[in-house]
């Protein structure tokens, strides 16, 4: 269930994206949001090593669950994010706040209790 949830969650975000946001600014914002995904990346391989957070399932879940999140959602939002809030830093700030609070909280929850995360 969990895996079908995240190539289904994947395929879709990515329509969306190559459908509907322009070629123009996915080119010009790819970097910034390959650079995101990269740092998010290094804090998730991180993990690894200093243990700040624990996965159940072990290593093999953390990195399906790492590569489905980072590639997926967190990619394909981030490139919405930055097309919308570009040269207002303060709306990038609040979406960007709002975005994480999100996750954090009512989201994070609703993925475990559903058995999509661990």
């Amino acid at each position: 269930m969990a895996n079908f949830f995240r190539i289904v969650n994947a395929i879709v975000l990515w329509a969306i994206v190559l459908s509907f946001l322009p070629k123009l600014s996915f080119k010009k914002y790819l970097p910034v949001t390959l650079f995101c995904s990269c740092i998010f990346l290094i804090q998730s391989l991180l993990n690894l090593i200093f243990k700040w957070w624990d996965v159940k399932g072990g290593i093999k879940y953390r990195v399906f669950d790492d590569l489905a999140f980072i590639f997926g959602p967190f990619f394909t939002i981030n490139l919405w994010v930055f097309h919308f809030t570009y040269g207002k830093f303060s709306l990038y700030a609040l979406c960007n706040l709002i975005m994480d609070l999100l996750y954090a909280y009512p989201l994070n929850a609703l993925f475990q209790k559903l058995v999509i995360i661990n």
